[in-house]
């Protein structure tokens, strides 16, 4: 982060998912780190990044102490972004899927412009560049009080796996288990949706109909 990155305190409470759609969901790159949406404890972070063109440069950042006093939480900026598992497994020596996906296996983000909001103390700071910081924390504290979610229409799910054969695959992990080959197996499949998708509006809704207290989007371009 660099040292003229400074937070601004909000005057009351602003409700993340808000925040998000108006000011992180329009642009090409955002994220939004998410404690839940009844969450009275923890951390929620929401802002947007530029794609770091050089990804080796995150790996190589030497992880220090933070820098003098800050009341903002622990994300003080830097990267936001993902590995992906296939790679990991791979250079692990485990088997992996060889089919394609349009997912690209890591990608960055370089974040300076976000909102940290303190969910036990029930404050928010927006946090931005000297120059631009006043002007972004205007921007948030103006943003609607809720978000209104609209339903989607209807769309048909095509699973990997047939009822069947995922009943199968579930026992040959128990055999696994049974065999002393394994003790934990996280058996997973995919489920393909054929038609436009508001990755906002899914995870919004996905939010509210099964909360988690450590959830997040990130939107990279198409990803």
């Amino acid at each position: 982060m660099p040292e003229s990155t400074i937070a601004v305190p909000l005057d009351g409470w602003r409700d993340p998912a808000s925040v998000f759609a108006a000011i992180a969901a329009p642009e090409a790159h955002s994220f939004w780190l998410d404690a839940g949406p009844d969450a009275t404890t923890g951390w929620s972070w929401v802002g947007t990044g530029v794609v770091e063109e050089h990804p080796e440069r995150v790996r190589s950042v030497p992880l220090t102490p933070s820098r003098g006093p800050w009341e903002a939480g622990r994300f003080r900026g830097g990267w936001v972004g993902w590995l992906g598992y296939e790679d990991a497994a791979r250079r692990a020596g485990a088997p992996i899927s060889d089919a394609d996906t349009p997912v690209p296996a890591e990608r960055w983000l370089r974040v300076e412009l976000f909102v940290a909001f303190d969910h036990e103390r029930r404050r928010v700071w927006a946090i931005a560049p000297a120059t631009e910081a006043h002007a972004f924390a205007a921007r948030v504290a103006g943003t609607a009080d809720e978000l209104v979610v609209p339903d989607p229409p209807p769309l048909v799910a095509t699973s990997r796996h047939a009822p069947a054969d995922y009943a199968a695959l579930i026992e040959r992990c128990r055999d696994a288990i049974r065999e002393g080959d394994a003790y934990q197996l996280c058996l997973t499949t995919r489920f393909t949706i054929t038609g436009e998708v508001d990755p906002v509006a899914a995870f919004a809704r996905l939010r509210s109909r099964t909360p988690a207290h450590h959830g997040g989007l990130v939107r990279s371009g198409d990803t």
